[in-house]
């Protein structure tokens, strides 16, 4: 009610007085704030830092002891990978050699079956004096039509002794997921 009694001009540097005080006043919190949340930050840097070095030691020492370790061992792993890879580079791998396995699947181009796998599952001696090795393929047949075509052209290959795919695949007519287990008498 003052302020209405007062000439304009009085009322405008009141008012302009009344700005600048807010304004001030707002400065100063974010000043206070911002300072109170700088000074709260400083320890969990400092910590972290610290937890930070600590980790690069540990790693370090992990890393040194890893090295040793592996530098004890390192010639036996290299004979072991050496040894379970040597077939792979031999001349008459069961796999890869003229008439081989891989050769003879990939040569019936069966129609409507896709292989998702092929795996050589090792050798097995029996009885009789032969070694026989034994084989999976699996994948998918878009029927149940071309699965049997191709089952059937693998059974009158004298190159495998025994073709077994479980009756329980052909339930589905359509997208057949098969896994055929094949056997062939090991070259000598």
């Amino acid at each position: 009610m003052i302020i209405n009694i007062l000439p304009d001009t009085y009322k405008e540097e009141v008012r302009d007085m009344y700005k600048n005080h807010r304004i001030v006043a707002a400065l100063s919190a974010l000043a206070c704030v911002a300072f109170i949340g700088a000074v709260a930050l400083v320890p969990p840097y400092v910590l972290l830092k610290a937890k930070k070095e600590s980790a690069n030691i540990e790693l370090s020492a992990v890393r040194e002891g890893n090295i040793k370790r592996l530098g004890d061992d390192a010639e036996t792993i290299i004979k072991t990978v050496n040894s379970q890879s040597a077939f792979l580079l031999t001349k008459d791998t069961p796999l890869f050699a003229d008439g081989g396995f891989l050769e003879r699947i990939l040569s019936y181009n069966a129609r409507g079956v896709f292989f998702t796998g092929i795996f050589y599952d090792g050798r097995e001696k029996v009885k009789n004096g032969n070694d026989f090795l034994s084989y999976r393929i699996r994948g998918i047949a878009s029927n149940r039509a071309s699965l049997s075509s191709f089952i059937e052209t693998l059974r009158r290959d004298p190159f495998f002794e025994k073709v077994d795919l479980p009756i329980s695949q052909f339930v589905r007519e359509q997208d057949v997921n098969f896994s055929i287990t094949l056997t062939s008498i090991a070259p000598k």
